[in-house]
């Protein structure tokens, strides 16, 4: 409830990678920085600044900083959280909490809190209460959190005590930029303070009290790692409500202030004791510092102890609790927040035996998650295949090909034997295991219960490898398993179909195991289309594939857009339907409205050598309706190329069950 303001501007590469779903709208808003420039006396020096820090970053796509006061990041952040439909309360101060760990109630927390214009006292009951109201946090001081440090009086502050005005700051402003020049507009506000180099005792007290950013560690900002280091203790939280946030992320604190004291130190002229007889100039130090210990400024370097997360390797150089490294598979982009695997395969042609038992019980495994939990990357060690071979690979999730094997290398796998890696969705390497171990290492976890972070796991965001209690909640229902009838699933399907005048319901496939009846155009009337109301659709192993582990056939952003059609994910279902016509292009003589009819699903270019010997089926561009895009039959109506309608009856009434004919 509590809120403050600080100045951070620069955010690092790690900073901006974790917080993905707010960064489109952060890089609307603000400016991208690949190099710098450092003047001391009006010339420029080569020997220090920032720009040493866009040299070290390295290993990482996101190799530049966001520019942008930490004002207005709080609002691009709160304005993400409104769309979410809840509003922050904004203007409200806490004055006291409570916990009672004896009430029956789960929400132990009590908090009042009153607003600063109307004097209104709220009472807030929660599970959890939240310290991220910096450095002289209420909460950490109500819930006798101690935090240990020093305080360092700067030379500004020795000067001025808090006599500070603002003709003085204009001054001492002026002066700083000189040999330049400064004309002043506005000032917005100014402050002098004391750099404070503190870590609390603990982040987490109490079982109910959690402490994040400044509340918990506090320094200068020298290193400019303020507004850095607070967003990884949110996204660490943000994951996992549970004691290793704190194990995590208050080392990670204590090698910063360590780090934070040796530089303010050294910013000001002077040689910290245990570099003293070392050195002799305060900007060769300063060099130094700041050289070796760049990896850990921007982020890429911060890493977490082996814990019951992050599981010492079996395979590769690796090691788990660091930051993945990259490796370039598909044009970088944004990624959803979530934890991935990623299966390194490696050749398939050296591992398809072991490749298809961790497909197949990662599938299995999937079923029991809910949908969009944890996300899959098969990565294949070798040229993109083509034909059979490229449908004889096992896969799961996305499909990528590491042509020239830099992603393996990346990892320290082996093509010959490939590997299973699994992230956190703070893009730490967690654990891996080669592929023939793979079956071991999933029986330790295939009756796992929740694992516990904390002393009260029911209370925590159950962790993936936690599956045998989850069920996993596709926008089909799970009482569909890929046993179920056609139709069964049909049924499923048409018991949701309502005429919706120019849209239609149809059955979308986004993803392995996201499939979605969603509202989509209906397909317009045309001189070289057949409209068709679909009475039956059936769902083919084909279907089922996609369902379970594609996308294989359907286009993805990996294989791009098929050749025929032109289209990409998401794309309407069903290649095996029956309807009746409903509409017929006056220039098509041998179709009438209101037939029944089956389709032939098939797309072929016609002008290849097969097709010009009337072996359409060998297409070298083949593609099928409700596979390929541009609709399909798990829909209500359908637009057909008129060769592709077989009459069933010509009156209407089918001489054949056009359930039955679905299926054939």
């Amino acid at each position: 409830m509590t809120k403050t303001c600080k100045r951070c501007t620069a955010g690092q590469p790690r900073c901006i990678r974790v917080p993905s779903r707010c960064l489109i709208q952060l890089v609307e808003e603000i400016d991208a920085g690949r190099n710098s420039v450092t003047l001391k006396d009006g010339r420029r020096v080569t020997t220090r600044g920032w720009h040493t820090m866009f040299e070290a970053m390295h290993g990482t796509y996101l190799d530049y900083c966001l520019n942008i006061r930490q004002k207005y990041s709080e609002e691009v952040i709160r304005q993400s959280y409104q769309k979410l439909g809840v509003e922050p309360y904004i203007g409200w101060k806490l004055e006291s909490f409570s916990l009672d760990h004896e009430s029956e109630d789960e929400y132990k927390v009590t908090s009042h809190v009153r607003n600063s214009k109307t004097d209104q006292l709220l009472v807030v009951k929660c599970k959890y209460i939240i310290g991220a109201d910096g450095g002289q946090s209420l909460i950490r001081r109500l819930a006798n959190v101690p935090i240990e440090g020093e305080r360092t009086t700067t030379e500004m502050l020795a000067k001025y005590g808090n006599r500070l005005t603002e003709e003085d700051a204009k001054q001492e402003a002026v002066k700083s930029m000189e040999p330049f020049t400064l004309d002043l507009e506005s000032i917005e506000w100014w402050t002098l303070y004391s750099i404070n180099q503190h870590v609390a005792d603990t982040y987490i007290s109490n079982n109910g009290v959690v402490l994040g950013g400044d509340a918990c560690h506090t320094h200068s900002s020298g290193a400019a790692q303020g507004m850095n280091t607070g967003v990884h203790d949110a996204v660490n939280l943000a994951w996992k409500l549970g004691e290793t946030y704190d194990s995590e992320c208050r080392p990670a604190a204590h090698r910063l202030i360590e780090l934070d004291k040796a530089f303010s130190a050294v910013i000001s002229g002077q040689i910290p004791d245990s570099y003293k007889g070392r050195y002799t100039a305060a900007n060769e130090l300063f060099t130094k510092l700041f050289n070796e210990t760049i990896q850990f400024s921007i982020g890429l370097g911060i890493h977490y102890n082996e814990n019951m997360i992050n599981r010492p390797s079996t395979t590769g150089m690796t090691s788990a609790g660091w930051r993945a490294p990259d490796g370039l598979v598909y044009p970088p982009r944004l990624a959803p927040a979530g934890p991935y695997v990623l299966i390194l395969a490696g050749q398939p042609s050296e591992t398809q035996a072991n490749l298809a038992i961790v497909v197949e019980a990662l599938g299995a495994l999937v079923t029991r998650l809910p949908r969009d939990m944890i996300r899959f990357i098969t990565v294949v060690a070798q040229n993109v295949a083509h034909g059979d071979r490229f449908f004889s690979i096992p896969r799961l999730g996305y499909f990528c090909f590491d042509q020239d094997q830099s992603a393996h290398a990346a990892y320290t796998i082996s093509p010959g034997r490939g590997a299973m890696v699994i992230l956190r969705p703070d893009v730490i390497h967690v654990m891996r295991c080669s592929t023939s171990r793979f079956g071991s290492r999933l029986r330790r976890f295939e009756h796992a219960e929740y694992i516990e972070c904390c002393k009260r796991p029911n209370d925590l965001w159950p962790l993936w490898l936690s599956v045998e209690k989850q069920q996993r909640k596709a926008r089909i229902p799970t009482g569909l398993k890929h046993r179920s009838t056609s139709r069964q699933i049909q049924g499923l399907i048409a018991s949701q179909i309502q005429k919706q005048g120019t849209t239609m319901r149809a059955a979308q496939f986004y993803a392995a195991g996201d499939v979605r009846v969603e509202d989509v155009p209906v397909p317009q009337a045309s001189d070289d289309r057949v409209l068709i109301e679909v009475e039956w659709c059936g769902i083919c192993g084909s279907d089922l594939n996609e369902y379970m582990f594609g996308p294989f056939a359907i286009p993805s952003l990996q294989s791009g857009p098929h050749p025929l059609t032109n289209a990409l994910l998401p794309v309407t279902m069903g290649h095996e339907f029956t309807g009746r016509i409903k509409y017929v292009p006056e220039s098509i003589s041998h179709l009438k409205k209101g037939q029944a009819v089956v389709v032939d699903p098939r797309y072929y270019c016609s002008s290849c050598t097969p097709c010009l010997h009337t072996a359409t089926n060998s297409c070298e561009k083949i593609g099928f309706m409700g596979l390929s895009g541009g609709g399909g039959g798990l829909s209500e109506f359908v637009a057909v190329r008129p060769e592709a309608v077989h009459v069933l009856s010509e009156d209407g009434s089918a001489y054949m069950d056009l359930a039955a004919a679905a299926l054939i």
